[in-house]
């Protein structure tokens, strides 16, 4: 539910960025003052009459202006609205990732996107991810078994089947043909930007992390984070530090934060300086921190309760120790 609650919410947060919404403008309100002279006083009982008799007339709903798109730019309209909300989603979900996992997820994301737009098939992809070794592969060349391993050599073989590796001959031809070539590439320091070998000089940046995924494995998270940027763009790779007034100023009252920390790591200071520019603090009542533990359950639904009633925050830390009682918890969200 709260997964679905701050997918709802981003997306709408990131629509809203590039609205075409005009803001209305303020109505204007023009006064009429009426001058009587004082002859004019034997008439006052026929006007109370007549505003008696006029009946109160309603505002009418101003309707927002509708911007009409052609054709073309109702197709920039969607590709942009297409961006936006990727990376809205993405800087949204890499908060709760580890550092270790975002390039991950972001490859990830790309390859998913290449392949709808039909520009990456299913199998490249898959291939790419498992790195599958050919069953049966010819032997391997004694030029080569000096610096390459028999997993590799299966590897590559098994690349032969992919179209992008047809042109220059099979891969495995072209190492027995120019082992040293190729060892000159597999030994360079940086072989995601050094010169590939003769029969694959033609291969695009995409095709490229194929060889680093068999023979380099080392450096594709350099050759990966290089083709998210050219891409997708820098800022996908990367990221402002933890902002907390950021987040709340992207959250609403629908949906808990949950932090996920690091042993020493302590939110605690960060939450309570933001409370105290909100005037939400321990001393007004209106931030409650508890240490969750045996016995703590019905203090914390009842602050929760309170909090429900007159606004305010609560902090429950060490709340993976109370797996039990989450479902509590929930329901009384």
């Amino acid at each position: 539910k709260y997964s679905l609650d701050s997918f709802v919410m981003v997306v709408t947060r990131a629509v809203n960025s590039v609205t075409l919404r005009k803001p209305k403008e303020p109505k204007k309100v023009e006064e009429v003052v009426e001058e009587k002279d004082e002859d004019d006083d034997d008439d006052d009982d026929d006007d109370d009459k007549e505003e008696e008799e006029e009946e109160p007339v309603e505002e009418e709903e101003e309707e927002e202006e509708i911007i009409e798109l052609t054709g073309k730019e109702l197709k920039q309209r969607v590709i942009l609205l297409e961006k936006v909300i990727t990376y809205f989603v993405m800087d949204y979900t890499r908060r709760g990732l580890l550092d270790a996992d975002k390039l991950t997820v972001v490859s990830m994301m790309a390859i998913k996107m290449l392949v709808r737009a039909g520009t990456v098939t299913n199998e490249e992809r898959s291939t790419l991810i498992n790195a599958p070794p050919d069953p049966n592969p010819p032997a391997m060349p004694e030029n080569a078994k000096s610096w390459l391993t028999e997993t590799q050599w299966a590897q590559m073989k098994n690349l032969e089947s992919l179209d992008a590796f047809k042109k220059g001959g099979k891969l495995t031809e072209t190492i027995e043909q120019d082992s040293l070539g190729w060892k000159r590439w597999y030994v360079e320091e940086k072989a995601e930007i050094a010169d590939l070998p003769r029969g694959v000089r033609d291969l695009g940046p995409f095709h490229r992390l194929f060889l680093l995924r068999v023979m380099r494995p080392d450096r594709i998270g350099a050759a990966l984070t290089e083709f998210i940027t050219s891409n997708l763009g820098i800022e996908y790779i990367e990221q402002d530090p933890f902002d907390m007034e950021k987040c709340y100023g992207e959250s609403s009252a629908l949906t808990p934060f949950f932090f996920v920390l690091f042993p020493g790591v302590d939110p605690t200071p960060t939450i309570e300086a933001l409370g105290r520019k909100l005037d939400i603090t321990e001393a007004n009542g209106k931030l409650v921190n508890i240490s969750m533990g045996q016995g703590q359950e019905t203090v914390a639904l009842n602050a929760l309760n309170k909090s429900a009633t007159n606004g305010g925050w609560i902090m429950l830390q060490n709340i993976h120790l109370m797996q039990a009682w989450l479902k509590q918890l929930e329901r009384a969200l």
